[in-house]
């Protein structure tokens, strides 16, 4: 599971601008009380304090990490 930092650069954007690898599947989102199957076209919106349930290698899992981090001012 990652979530979805407060002031993340991934934040207000599909799963599809995330470019992730191939073999990387985010899988359902925790979203306060709900869960949410993601879109398979990566339509489904990014938020902050999302929960992520993932299934990838530690070198996917270090890219996903890499591409939510907050935004550089």
């Amino acid at each position: 599971e990652l979530m979805v930092p407060f002031g993340s650069a991934a934040a207000r954007k599909p799963l599809v601008e995330l470019h992730l690898p191939a073999s990387c599947r985010i899988v359902m989102i925790g979203r306060g009380e709900n869960l949410i199957a993601p879109d398979p076209e990566g339509g489904t919106i990014l938020l902050e304090g999302d929960i992520l349930q993932v299934l990838a290698s530690p070198a996917d899992i270090e890219t996903l990490q890499s591409r939510l981090m907050p935004a550089e001012d």
